[in-house]
């Protein structure tokens, strides 16, 4: 996890989404369910601060499916307060 945040309460971390290939040859699939695991220890919110999106690929690049969660994330962490 981030050092900065890791001896503080979920509400000072910035709001985090992983996406995760299952089959990814740079990055163990296991350190992203890790991190996310981390984070709902330290108090964020699955589905609100934080998620975790799964594909069936062999790359380490963005996949179809999850480009709508990544987008939805986005539109609703940045939205104009």
């Amino acid at each position: 996890t981030e050092p900065r945040y890791d001896k503080g309460q979920g509400e000072e971390h910035p709001p985090v989404i992983l996406v995760q290939t299952d089959l990814d040859y740079f990055a163990d699939p296991r350190a992203s369910e890790n991190y996310y695991r981390a984070l709902l220890k330290m108090g964020l919110k699955s589905g609100s601060d934080t998620q975790i999106v799964h594909g069936m690929c062999g790359n380490h690049d963005l996949f179809p499916s999850a480009i709508f969660p990544v987008l939805h994330f986005f539109l609703t962490h940045l939205a104009v307060k």
